[in-house]
């Protein structure tokens, strides 16, 4: 069995996917992980949207480029897109989709699978065109997107990187 410090260490953001397709039994074991993630008071009310087809991948990839006027815009040519929504009134929405991504993160590693958290749709989720591409993976109106995920199998990991952020004890 892994250790969770090192799952956690070589975690790393993946932006170039094989071709490979991941194992439905994998992604089960994500989803699992993604909802054992706490929520604001156990409200357990994300949506999980997994999406397969090559095509709406490339759709969305498309809309969200011309939606933020961003040249050469990419998903990564992942072979899964996962997003996340809430209920748009939900108090702690931002807070339970990152929670979820971190486990999604580790969960992934652990299987040898590579993440890259986008946070793009948090900015768009409500242009017409994005909102048409919700709808047609059946996400409700009342429902916004703080995060997404690209997941599938890495070409190649990065390197770590330094960690520079501090930590202070107070006696």
């Amino acid at each position: 069995m892994k250790d969770l410090i090192d799952i956690i260490k070589t975690r790393r953001t993946i932006r170039n996917y094989k071709t490979e397709k991941v194992d439905r039994d994998i992604l089960e074991k994500l989803m699992e992980a993604a909802k054992h993630a706490p929520t604001g008071m156990n409200n357990q009310n994300r949506r999980f949207t997994i999406i397969e087809n090559a095509e709406i991948i490339k759709k969305f990839e498309r809309e969200i480029e011309s939606a933020l006027n961003r040249e050469d815009y990419s998903l990564f040519n992942t072979p899964v897109f996962l997003i996340i929504s809430v209920p748009r009134d939900s108090e702690n929405g931002l807070a339970d989709t990152a929670v979820a991504i971190q486990n999604l993160y580790l969960a992934a590693t652990y299987y040898g699978l590579g993440c890259c958290w986008i946070n793009q749709l948090k900015h768009c989720y409500d242009t017409r065109e994005i909102r048409e591409l919700l709808t047609l993976v059946n996400i409700p109106e009342d429902e916004v997107v703080y995060g997404a995920m690209t997941i599938g199998y890495p070409k190649d990991l990065p390197e770590s990187k330094a960690r520079i952020e501090k930590h202070y004890y107070i006696d």
